[in-house]
């Protein structure tokens, strides 16, 4: 009858998987999921990622001085692309203004163009400004000039958070608003708030820019 040994199993020899071994050079640059081989040398098939074709309505905002009810604006940032784009917003200033999304995904032309879904290719940011009561009375006194940033990545998937597609290592696209806050009460006459000047750069992605805007009138470049 056949009993147990409680003698431990003989191993074989160990199996060597050196570098030296491989059938790759070793310089060879690549990058495998299992599946898929990604890699420079003699690739078949190249990667190309698409032109983004984004723009915004408006890239200069005015806020006059308000001293109990917040001020509130509106943009619109429009995909003219068929590439769904991921957007993030950064302001200079996170504590004088806040907007009613940080993140999101606008649709390409395309879904706009399905019967099922009809996805309008566009999204209105709305953004406020803290009442002069938030803050300390030296941070109001005097106008100033405060930027917003939108960084753009397209999005090859609606399942994939557009919170995890900008990180140092992403490369995206870039517009520019300029909010100026004019520490003056609102008259009663009619006011035109929202701009767009075309003579300023970073208000669409193609690089179309009118005269070049004088240096006084350049929203600020540092965040």
């Amino acid at each position: 009858m056949p009993t147990h040994s409680d003698a431990p199993a003989k191993k074989g020899p160990a199996r060597s998987y050196s570098r030296q071994h491989s059938t790759l050079p070793a310089d060879a640059s690549f990058v495998s999921n299992g599946t898929v081989l990604w890699t420079n040398d003699d690739p078949d098939v190249r990667l190309i990622e698409p032109r983004l074709m984004v723009s915004i309505n408006v890239n200069w905002i005015r806020f006059p001085l308000k001293e109990k009810e917040p001020e509130h604006r509106r943009f619109t940032i429009i995909n003219h692309g068929d590439t769904p784009v991921a957007f993030k917003l950064r302001c200079s200033d996170n504590y004088a203004y806040y907007f009613n999304k940080v993140y999101g995904l606008i649709p390409g032309r395309r879904m706009n163009a399905l019967p099922d879904s009809r996805d309008v290719s566009c999204f209105t940011v709305a953004v406020w400004r803290r009442p002069n009561d938030a803050f300390d009375i030296r941070e109001v006194e005097g106008r100033h000039k405060d930027l917003v940033e939108i960084h753009l990545a397209p999005a090859y998937s609606f399942s994939i958070p557009p919170e995890s597609l900008f990180h140092r290592e992403a490369a995206y696209e870039q517009l520019r608003i300029c909010f100026e806050y004019t520490a003056e009460a609102k008259s009663g006459e009619a006011e035109t708030h929202c701009l767009l000047r075309p003579d300023m750069k970073y208000w669409n992605t193609w690089g179309e820019r009118g005269s070049v805007a004088s240096d006084d009138e350049e929203p600020p470049s540092d965040i």
